[in-house]
C-alpha cells in the first residue's frame, strides 16, 4: 500500500483532471480526494496553468506531502476535523498570548 494514489476523474462536461487520495498513516484508510491543481497552486504554481501530465501530478502530490501541505508529522496525519476539541481550543486561544 502506497502513501497516496493519483488518478484522473472524468466530469460530465468532458474535462478530465487529476486528483490524489492520501492514506492516513495511523489508520491506513484513504482520505478525501484533493485536486492536484489546487495543490499545485498552493505550492506556488501559476494559477492560469493546470496539470495535464500524470508524471507531473505524481510530483505535485509528493511535493505537497513533503512540504506538509497535506499531512505533517507534527499532527501524525490527523486532519483538522479529527483533532480533539480540547486540543483545538488550546491551539485556538491562549490566556497569555491571545487578545
Amino acid at each position: 500500500m502506497g502513501v497516496f494514489t493519483v488518478y484522473r476523474r472524468a466530469r460530465k462536461n468532458g474535462s478530465r483532471f487529476f486528483y490524489v487520495q492520501y492514506n492516513n498513516p495511523i489508520t491506513g484508510l484513504q482520505g478525501n480526494a484533493l485536486s492536484i491543481n489546487k495543490l499545485f497552486w498552493a505550492l506556488g504554481g501559476n494559477r492560469t496553468e493546470t496539470v495535464r501530465n500524470k508524471a507531473v501530478a505524481w510530483e505535485v502530490a509528493y511535493k505537497a506531502l513533503s512540504a506538509g501541505i497535506v499531512c505533517s508529522n507534527k499532527d501524525e496525519g490527523r486532519t483538522e476535523a479529527e483533532t480533539p476539541f480540547a486540543e483545538y481550543g488550546v491551539k485556538f486561544w491562549d490566556f497569555e498570548t491571545s487578545d
